[in-house]
């Protein structure tokens, strides 16, 4: 029931809740500590996955570091999208919101 505008909108929003829910999912699973150690950082796990292993902790933290920086491109995108829709009378396909977010991913 949204209007036509927000129909290809709709396609980011998905994306930024999926990438969000995902963000949220290997951060409870980690649940790090950092404490720094002399010149380097100790990555203290107190999640479930150090029930697993230390390499799935690490795994996690690497999702996790990856999803919020995809994160911050889409919200970027989404503005862009946003000040696009103002000046331009002719709406993007949803196709073409779709290759920018699977371009980001790769990028």
């Amino acid at each position: 029931r949204s209007p036509p505008s927000l129909w290809s909108y709709a396609v980011l929003l998905a994306n930024i809740a999926c990438i969000d829910l995902a963000a949220a999912i290997a951060s409870l699973l980690a649940i790090i500590r950092v404490v720094p150690v002399s010149e380097t950082l100790a990555f203290i796990y107190n999640g479930p996955c150090g029930f697993i292993s230390g390499f799935f902790c690490n795994c996690l933290v690497t999702i996790d570091a990856i999803v919020l920086t995809h994160t911050n491109f889409l919200i970027a995108v989404s503005f862009a999208y946003r000040l696009y829709v103002l000046i331009h009378p002719k709406i993007p396909a949803r196709r073409h919101i779709l290759c920018m977010c699977l371009m980001i991913s790769v990028f």
